[in-house]
């Protein structure tokens, strides 16, 4: 079973701009382990998410396309 322990909805995101000017944004929780990252090329927006136990060890990679 996943649970939401330790966590207080706060999270950092670090926007980055390639030489094409795609952007992508990159999530992170307060333990600093990346939830989310977005990526972004012109109207499409690719999202990856990042799921953890509760002794944070990677459990799911949710990939762009998971929902198709």
């Amino acid at each position: 079973m996943l649970s939401i322990r330790n966590f207080s909805g706060q999270l950092s995101v670090i926007k980055t701009t390639d030489e094409d000017l795609n952007v992508s944004y990159t999530f992170t929780d307060e333990m600093g382990h990346v939830v989310l990252t977005r990526q972004m090329k012109g109207s499409e927006t690719h999202d990856t998410y990042y799921v953890y136990d509760d002794k944070s060890n990677l459990c799911f990679v949710l990939q762009p396309m998971y929902q198709s």
